[in-house]
């Protein structure tokens, strides 16, 4: 799937020719996400969109920015915004089935972070932490610092994790912004390693 200036298209994969198309007339903020049934993005204007072969079933709103493109998966879509909030929809119907919020930085970065499944686990990345959530309820299963943030000022203390991520198995390697990256066992909860390391990407 690709989005782009409010349109959005499925694509075949072996000849490029178009599945379906939609026009949301709006920009959208972040990527889109897609189970194959389901895909969902974010308008500038917060509102959380959910097609299914090119029809737009339901939208609702999202109380803070997006840059990570939703997660479609288990019927549900997944929404991590700027204000640290996780938030969980039922994919056919937009009821909202659960949130959970953490304390806001003064400051966070403009794009996209860690928002994925490895089993039976949601794993977002919230400031310098890789969390495993249950995708039920939202109670966190297990977190590992990546990066803690140090420093005399607002920026200097960023420390968010960005996409994209290495996996291979269970376990999941990420950048902690402009400090260290490092690899997380998804499976156990625990971190494998982690190295100070400069970069954005």
């Amino acid at each position: 799937l690709a989005g782009s200036q409010g349109l959005v298209a499925a694509l075949d994969a072996a000849s490029g020719s178009v599945l379906w198309r939609a026009a949301l007339n709006a920009p959208l903020s972040a990527g889109v996400g897609s189970d194959g049934q389901y895909a969902a993005v974010v308008t500038r204007s917060n509102q959380l969109v959910t097609l299914k072969t090119g029809q737009e079933l339901w939208r609702a709103p999202v109380k803070a920015d997006v840059y990570t493109a939703p997660l479609v998966a288990g019927a549900r879509v997944f929404v991590l915004a700027a204000d640290r909030s996780v938030s969980a929809f039922d994919a056919q119907t937009g009821a909202r089935l659960w949130q959970t919020q953490r304390p806001g930085e003064a400051l966070v970065l403009r794009q996209g972070g860690v928002l994925m499944a490895v089993g039976n686990t949601l794993v977002v990345g919230l400031s310098g932490r890789l969390v495993g959530m249950n995708p039920s309820t939202g109670a966190v299963l297990w977190e590992v610092p990546v990066a803690t943030p140090r420093g005399t000022n607002d920026i200097e203390r960023l420390v968010d994790l960005v996409a994209g991520v290495g996996r291979q198995g269970d376990v999941i390697c990420t950048r902690a912004f402009q400090a260290a990256v490092g690899c997380v066992d998804a499976q156990k909860g625990r971190l494998n390693w982690k190295h100070a390391a400069q970069g954005a990407v």
